[in-house]
């Protein structure tokens, strides 16, 4: 085995504890050096490197992954009529959330992405991924369609890549929530985000069997696209409840005619009661059963970041921090 062949082999073997560590809570050397059959030398050595790379920590000769050893920055992007908000957080290998923090601007610049970027880098090590959150629709990087004044048509992937070294993620902030509700909703196999905001028009995120529903050019959910009647033009369906209500159950129809998921979570400030809605699509569907758990969210953030944290945990999936 020549010198390359060498570190390829100890990189492979650090990855293989690392992955055998990331399942269980602490572990002796003879386990890892039983599980792999390496020998008690040759595990040692592997396991010291990592201690020194401060990895892993040793306690009473049992080893355990060190959670600052992989980082990752979350920051999600929320808009209402007058204030953009800058929600970030930082993550820990075990997703436990070491910050968060509320940025308020009047307009947003990518340079407000540096300086949350930057600022993060400065006070933690072993940030690994960078995942940010947009309204709008996303392909590969470049951002369009955002409603966010003066930031749009932009490729936020290839500025950020130019920048820094860390992996990147930018996802659509519905599609993000709807990952992070269906992980909050283990109970469910299939189930969708209905984001439907006061003045314009819904996103529907969508997570089938686990897997994000993007589609072939990532416009899957995107409600202004669908070719629905309503009672009256969309703008005046917007000025009451009872408009809101419409629009949700047209909606909640395609949805449940096309995925049939097994629990939406709903979140629009206009509704504070889905009787209605229920009643109207009892009325369209054979059963009861075709219909999902209807949920009330509250707040939207919160299922975004957890979403955006998971993407950027698959973006590092396997390769680590090496």
């Amino acid at each position: 085995m020549n010198i390359e062949e060498e570190r390829l082999y100890r990189k492979k073997n650090k990855t293989n504890i690392i992955s055998y560590l990331k399942e269980r809570d602490t572990v002796s050397l003879d386990e890892i050096c039983n599980y792999y059959d390496y020998s008690k030398v040759y595990g040692k050595k592997i396991l010291d490197s990592l201690i020194k790379e401060n990895k892993i920590i040793e306690n009473n000769n049992n080893y355990q992954l060190n959670p600052s050893a992989q980082r990752t920055l979350c920051i999600a992007i929320f808009r209402n009529s007058l204030r953009i908000h800058l929600v970030y957080r930082v993550y820990d290998y075990k997703k436990t959330i070491e910050t968060e923090k509320d940025i308020i601007k009047k307009y947003l610049s990518i340079e407000d992405f540096y300086d949350i970027i930057d600022t993060t880098l400065a006070n933690y090590d072993n940030v690994e991924a960078i995942g940010i959150s947009i309204p709008g629709i996303i392909v590969d990087g470049y951002v369009t369609s955002t409603s966010v004044s003066n930031f749009d048509n932009i490729n936020m992937h290839h500025l950020l890549k130019k920048k820094y070294t860390q992996r990147i993620v930018i996802e659509n902030d519905v599609n993000s929530a709807a990952l992070g509700f269906y992980i909050d909703s283990s109970e469910y196999d299939n189930v969708a985000i209905l984001f439907q905001p006061v003045a314009a028009n819904a996103g529907i995120g969508i997570v089938t069997n686990g897997h994000l529903l993007r589609g072939k050019t990532h416009i899957a959910g995107e409600v202004q696209y669908l070719p629905t009647i309503y009672s009256q033009p969309f703008e005046e369906l917007l000025k009451a409840p009872q408009g809101f209500e419409e629009l949700l159950s047209k909606q909640l129809q395609t949805l449940i005619a096309m995925i049939n998921p097994d629990a939406v979570g709903i979140y629009c400030s206009a509704i504070f009661d889905y009787t209605n809605i229920i009643h109207t699509l009892k009325k369209v569907f054979n059963s009861a059963n075709d219909l999902p758990i209807l949920v009330k969210i509250d707040s939207l953030y919160d299922y975004i970041l957890i979403g955006l944290n998971e993407l950027c945990l698959d973006k590092v999936h396997d390769s680590y921090i090496y």
